[in-house]
């Protein structure tokens, strides 16, 4: 019996997963220019960064110094390419919603988790190449242990998890209430921005660094940097990184749960609008 339930969930999420990648191959320049748009977005932190340091002589924010600035910037790259997860969940609903095909989906004996799944395989598939890639660059430039660097990659993980469970809130408005997107990408915006994944806290304002506290991501990018550049042994025994840990393992075990709820009840609620 469970084992019949696990082949119908891998059969179910492999569907979408093939299905959605036959897709996008029909637009080869459309999917490369999404793999390579998110360098761009680095060149700009690169050159603020680079030039901090060579005004302050050496002198570091924080943990970061001008040896260090690569790291942060490359790091920043992969986290950067994870972030479209925020939004294959509102466009595959959105193109789904607009082929008359998304209530067939939805009606279907369909496990919502698999849907879940099954977009973030695909797009773990997409950056695979570039994120591994980038890793290893960094792990001849920067070495560390094997364990701290599956630690680091493990967070890494949870918060492509966190970025996708995310996306999966936002699709649902695409389902009735497409006019609340425009609100709902200001958020998002916020939200990435103060997860300091492109410019180190010590950057931020005093003033403002309450909404960086408050973001979850903040503490996914935040750890995995420090476990990679000073080994996992610095962090476990560090009472610091304590509400790193907790928020990591709370957010990574809850949010995507309550993500297939919130969708499950928008879709109840409201039902399917437009088109």
């Amino acid at each position: 019996m469970i084992f019949d339930r696990l082949i119908n969930n891998f059969q179910q999420t492999y569907a979408i997963v093939i299905k959605s990648i036959k897709l996008k191959l029909r637009f080869k320049t459309k999917l490369f220019l999404k793999l390579i748009s998110p360098i761009w977005s680095f060149v700009m932190p690169l050159i603020v960064l680079g030039k901090i340091f060579e005004i302050t002589s050496g002198k570091s924010l924080g943990i970061w110094t001008s040896e260090t600035l690569l790291f942060f910037i490359l790091t920043g790259f992969c986290i950067g390419l994870a972030a479209s997860l925020i939004h294959e969940y509102y466009k595959m609903l959105r193109d789904e919603k607009y082929w008359k095909t998304l209530p067939a989906i939805l009606l279907s004996p369909f496990n919502r988790y698999n849907f879940l799944m099954a977009v973030f395989i695909e797009e773990i598939i997409y950056f695979a190449v570039p994120i591994m890639i980038v890793f290893i660059i960094l792990l001849f430039i920067y070495p560390t242990s094997i364990i701290s660097f599956l630690v680091a990659f493990l967070i890494f993980f949870a918060g492509c998890i966190l970025l996708a469970s995310l996306g999966l809130i936002i699709g649902s408005f695409s389902l009735s209430a497409e006019s609340a997107m425009t609100w709902v990408a200001f958020l998002v915006h916020f939200i990435l921005m103060f997860s300091c994944y492109n410019y180190p806290r010590e950057m931020f304002p005093p003033a403002i660094t309450f909404f960086i506290i408050i973001n979850p991501f903040y503490y996914y990018w935040d750890l995995m940097r420090i476990v990679w550049l000073f080994g996992i042994e610095f962090v476990l025994f560090n009472p610091a990184y304590l509400v790193h840990f907790i928020i990591i393992i709370v957010f990574s075990t809850l949010f995507p749960i309550m993500s297939v709820y919130f969708f499950n009840y928008f879709y109840k609620k409201y039902g399917i609008a437009g088109y």
